[in-house]
Parts: structure tokens; sequence; C-alpha cells
């Protein structure tokens, strides 16, 4: 079928944001999409504030549609398509099903939508997944392998497909979506090899039919060729924040740092909103993996003059070496922020000015900042932890530092070049691997996020943070920033330390990136460093041969979880979440938290318009405890349990209790639920179908 000057496009939109927001790079899409569209329905799950509700209906012809968060994109397709109703369909030329894990228009979509009007299918997409011997959704296909297929986040169908007897009943009789595995095995995977079997046509835009065998998924790990060679118009937010894992065992990860400096430097597209875009959705330290922004930098000469100081912490270790430093680098203007001892007089000595910090160096500088404004600030802070036994392991740490933030006058250039791009508003020197600062890694927030994270509650500052995620490090305590990156950090409620620990939240919070800096010396060294530690660990662990990394940490895992020697013995406690929604039960995804008994396990969940409770129930057969279960946040809401109790304090969940919440649940008003101490007991027999890697939400304790 090949469609006209005159056809008319139906487009079904599904959109879900955390906060309900319908924001710059999104509307920059859907916008250019409507323009294509004679009539558009946007579904929504989940939240929708005001202002985004107002924005959507400002497009002419569009009908949204607001309804819980479940069923993933699979479900709100078959809401737009029944709200239309299947014979308003038949009106429509073309209908397209899109989605908002797709950005873009990187290239006008006229190109796209005038090639594939005069091409004579029934239904096509934008991309393809090249498909796999093997099936990563065993637990809910069937196929035993996954077909060649269109991507769901985009699929057009013409009248030859939307009109049929199959394709209505394909949407009909779609069963529960619960979760991501749910949406790929139950629709994605199988319905352009269901509707090909039929003997309908289709084809994709974008061609990538000389990948097959070589690629799994052109898209996410070989964007920027699509998007140069291609044409193709969109790219994969997800690309930009998925984290090295999504791409080391098929790919190098160097992916997403290249689609995003493609983006910025050289494709027509508005950087700026993708930026703030990313700095809203996004964790930082997320952000910060994905996209490698570990700067090795290169020395440059100076190209115009700029006022500058640093701030150098007498307490810390090397504070004379910082001082001599910055001034040998070309930093004239130098404070020492004194703590009021006797061991920093030689710092003292050779320092423009000296002030006594007060126990909190950091915002004592950004207060004299304030009052003596520059353009860049230098900042020497010391050790996070201090000096630590052995005394060598703390000075290297120190002396690393201050050679990445201020090695050489032309290292300084380098260093404010990067501060001189629109994206990044701080550059930390990179943390240190040695001593006992390597067993910091997986563990920097150190017990600081809920502080943290409250605190930019209460400041209205509250970009994304994730405590599975180590926050940016500023463990070696030395920086570049730019004043205007820091605001609110003074006035943010936390003490000093996590203060150091908030900054890359902060300067997300004003639009900006941290970026670690370091010299090609220190780089080759830390690099030879991770290679050893690496080897050691697979030997000891009997890597080897052509094993992935993945492979590797899979099995210390189940050395973990099977308490071997050396190792923490862990297991995974799941609970199925099911939400009464004005008298009809709604199945969300299901929990998973991984915990070895102790500390807290918590999650946070987010009423769907209509919720009157919320049920946690164990999976079918376990058996879990847990103590003192409760809520944080959600005035009004009274959290019931529905089994026994066991010792006082020990909640005992036999194999039909849950955990509820009932009261005043407001739609997208979160609350949190914590359970000291969660472990299991006895375990259900379908807790494996309650475990599908990429759709399961997961906590730990």
């Amino acid at each position: 079928m090949i469609l006209g000057p005159d056809a008319r496009r139906l487009g079904i939109y599904f959109l879900y944001d955390a906060d309900g927001v319908v924001d710059d790079a999104t509307w920059h899409m859907l916008a250019a999409m409507h323009a294509h569209c004679h009539e558009l329905i946007a579904v929504v799950n989940g939240a929708l504030d005001d202002a985004s509700r107002a924005r959507l209906e400002s497009l002419p012809r569009t009908t949204v549609l607001q309804r819980p968060n479940v069923g993933f994109d699979v479900w709100a397709y078959r809401t737009g398509l029944r709200a239309k109703g299947w014979d308003e369909i038949a009106r429509f030329d073309e209908v397209v099903l899109f989605n908002f894990t797709i950005l873009g228009p990187v290239h006008p979509l006229d190109e796209m939508f005038a090639r594939m009007d005069a091409t004579d299918v029934d239904f096509w997409g934008l991309t393809t997944h090249n498909g796999a011997s093997f099936d990563p959704f065993s637990a809910q296909s069937a196929l035993g392998y996954l077909p060649v297929h269109l991507q769901s986040h985009f699929i057009a169908v013409r009248r030859t497909v939307a009109t049929s007897p199959e394709f209505r009943d394909y949407w009909e009789r779609m069963g529960a979506i619960r979760s991501y595995g749910d949406a790929v095995s139950k629709h994605e995977v199988i319905f352009t090899k269901r509707f090909a079997e039929l003997g309908f046509r289709w084809t994709a835009y974008v061609d990538t039919a000389q990948t097959i065998g070589k690629q799994y998924y052109p898209l996410f790990n070989d964007p920027v060729r699509l998007l140069t060679e291609a044409r193709s118009p969109v790219f994969k937010r997800k690309s930009l924040f998925a984290g090295p894992a999504a791409y080391v065992d098929e790919t190098a990860h160097d992916v997403a740092r290249n689609l995003y400096d493609h983006l910025r430097d050289e494709a027509d597209y508005d950087h700026g909103m993708l930026l703030r875009h990313l700095l809203r959705t996004c964790d930082v330290a997320d952000l910060h993996a994905t996209l490698a922004l570990h700067e090795i930098v290169a020395p440059l000469e100076r190209p115009v003059e700029r006022s500058l100081r640093a701030y150098v912490a007498c307490d810390g270790v090397q504070s004379p070496d910082a001082v001599r430093s910055a001034r040998a680098a070309g930093v004239d203007d130098v404070v020492v922020l004194c703590d009021g001892g006797s061991a920093c007089l030689e710092a003292c000595g050779d320092a423009t000015r000296v002030m006594t910090h007060g126990g909190d160096p950091l915002r004592t500088a950004l207060r004299d900042v304030d009052e003596h404004p520059v353009d860049a600030v230098c900042m020497v802070l010391g050790p996070a932890d201090g000096v630590a036994f052995p005394f060598s392991a703390a000075e290297a740490t120190a002396r690393q530092a201050v050679h990445d933030v201020l090695a050489s006058p032309g290292h300084v250039a380098g260093v404010l070049a990067l501060l001189d791009a629109d994206d990044t508003g701080a550059v930390v020197a990179a943390p240190p691997l040695h001593a006992t600062w390597f067993g910091a890694l997986g563990d920097g927030w150190r017990g600081s996020h809920d502080r943290i994270r409250d605190a930019l509650v209460a400041a209205g500052r509250a970009v994304p943070t994730n405590e599975q995620r180590d926050p940016v490090s500023l463990a070696a305590g030395a920086l570049w920033l730019l004043p205007a990156a820091v605001a609110g950090l003074r006035d943010l409620g936390v003490d000093a330390d996590d203060a150091r620990t908030a900054l890359p939240s902060i300067v997300a919070s004003n639009g900006l990136l941290t970026r670690h800096a370091t010299t090609p010396q220190q780089a080759s060294i830390a690099h030879v460093t991770a290679l050893d530690y690496l080897r050691r660990l697979g030997a000891q662990v009997g890597s080897g041969g052509e094993e992935r990394f993945s492979a590797l940490l899979h099995r210390v895992g189940q050395m973990a979880s099977a308490g071997q020697p050396g190792h923490h013995a862990r297991t995974i406690v799941a609970f199925s979440i099911v939400w009464d929604i004005d008298g009809v039960r709604v199945e969300d995804e299901h929990l998973a938290f991984v915990t070895d008994g102790e500390g807290t396990a918590r999650v946070t969940l987010v009423p769907p318009p209509g919720a009157v409770s919320v049920h946690l129930d164990p999976v079918v057969g376990a058996r879990v405890l847990c103590a003192a279960p409760r809520i944080r946040g959600g005035a009004g809401l009274e959290l019931r349990i529905d089994g026994a109790i066991d010792r006082g304090d020990d909640l005992l969940l036999d194999e039909d209790a849950s955990l509820r919440v009932v009261g005043d649940l407001v739609a997208g008003d979160s609350f949190t639920l914590e359970l000291d101490r969660l472990r299991l007991v006895e375990e259900g027999p379908s807790i494996v179908d309650a475990l599908v890697d990429q759709g399961t939400a997961t906590g730990s304790a």
C-alpha cells in the first residue's frame, strides 16, 4: 500500500515521566511528529503535572489520556487504539505507535515520511533489532530465539493491517504486561513475525541489513553511524545513561560518549535542551559513567586572561606543595583555609591570604568567593577520609589530586577549556584506586544518601540520585569549579562532609555536569592499576578464555549467595505490588531486594490516579522476616500488616499475608516503605518468574 499526498495519519504516543513533566526535549520530538499526524492521542502512564497537560492539550487535534503506570508501552498503545475505536481507526490510512524512549529529530521527519509514503508496504518501523539465536526472555517467550523485528518505539501500520481482524484480535487478546520482559516478549519481538507470517509486507526506514550477524541492536550500539550514514532521525535516550554494563559485553564503552559529543558538536540538534532533559531525569552518576566523563587533559596555551583563585585547606596533606603548585600553574591568588593549628605555618606563609575555616573549608571558600568574585576557583581540600595509616597512602592521594588540578599552566588551561564548554560546571580530581580507597568503590555514599537526598528536596534541588550508584567522587578533595555552578550549596542543610558528596548534585541542579580530570601520566598509572586489579580478581575466581565480565560477575554473585568463604551471604527477597484502583486490582512491576539480612531496605512508590490502597505480597510460597516496617512521606497514610507478629518486632509474612498501605493516597505523591533487617526464610517457587533482569525494580538493604 502506497500513501498519497492526502493520506490521513493517526499518531498514538506513549509517555512516561517520573516527574509528570513534558520538557523541551520530549516536546521537540512530539511536536515534530504531530506535524505529520492528522490526529494525535497522547497516552500518559502515571503522573502528569498541570503545565505539561496544558502543553499537550495545546496541540491541535490532540487527545490526552492519563492512566495508571501499568502495562508499559503495550497497554498504553492498546488504550489509545480502544479509545479511538476500531471503526474510527478504519478512517485512517496509517496508524503510528511511537513513544518517549526515542528523541530527536536530528534530521527532518519530512525525509522519512516522504520516502516511506512512497514505499509499498503494509507496516514499517524506524529501526530493527537484528535478533539472536538465543532467547533472553525465555521465562516469557516460547520461541527459543529472537527473530529480526521492528522495534516498538516506532511502528506504523497501514489500513491493510489496521482494519484486519488479526490486528484487532492481537490487541484485544493482549495479556497482562507486568514487566519489561513481558513487554518485549509478548509484543515487541513477536509483532513483526506474526504479521509477516500472515502475509503482510514490512520494512524499516533505517537500513541495517548489513549488520545482521554482526550486531544485535544497531540503534543502541552504533548510533552515530546510523545518524550520519543512514540518516536516522532519532536516537535512543537510554543510550546516554544506561551505564557501561549495557555496552561492554557487545562493544567498547565509547558508544555513548561518541553519541553525546556528536549531538553536542556536529548534529543539528539543540544540545542545551538535551542536557536539561538528562540532568532532570537521570542520576548524575549514571550520566557520568555512561558518558565516560573522565577527562585526560591535554595541556593548552591559555587563550585569554581570566581571574583565578585557589583555596588550599592547610589541614589537608601536602598543603605547602599545593600552594606552590598553584603559583607555578599561574594562579597568583592563593588563599589558605586554616584550622587554627600550628602545622600549617609553611603553607600560610606563602599564601595571599589566610582564613579560618571553622571545620568546613568548602563552604568557607564559597562564602569568600561570593564576597570576592572570580571567574574560576580551584580548591584543594585534602582526601575525604583525612590522613589514614599508612601515611604514605594518604600522601599519595593528595599528591595525585594536586597534580590532577594544578600540574602546570598548560594543564590548568586545559581544565579551564572544559569549564568554558556549555555543559560543565565542575572538574574534579580523579578518585584514588590504591590502599583503602579501593574499598570505597561501590559504597561511595557511606550512608549519607538519604540525608543528602532529603536536603536536596528541601532546597528545591531534587535531581535524581540512586543509593545503588556511587556519587561522582570528590574523594581526592581537589577540583576546579565555576562559582555559578555551585549556587545553593552554601545553604544546603548538610554537614561539611555531606556537602562535598552533594556538590555534583548541586552542579546538576544548576544545569551542568561534573567531570573527572587527570593528566596523561596519571591516567596511564590508573589504567595499569585497574587492569592489575582485574587480572588478580579473575585469577582468584577462575576467570579465563572468552568469558565476559558479566559472566564473571554472575559467578561471584553465586558464590556470595552460597556464603562461600570471603563472600557475604546474600539472598533475594521478591514482592509483587498490587494497586487497588477504584475497586479494581491492578498489578505493577515486581520488586526484588538483594539483602544479607542487615541494614534497611527501601522502596519508593508513586500512587497512580484513583488508587485507594497498595499491597506488597511476597512471591507465592515465600516467607519473609523484617523489623519495624514503616512509611516515610505521604501524610495521612497507614501501614497495615496482614500477617503474624513474631517476637514482638519481627514481621512474619505467611503465604497469604502482605503489607498494605491505605489512606489518603494522592496520585503522583510518592512515599517510601522502609523494612529493617529484611531476610528470606523460605523461598517461594515463583521467585524466578518475578525477576526479569531488565524489568525488575531492585533495591538493596
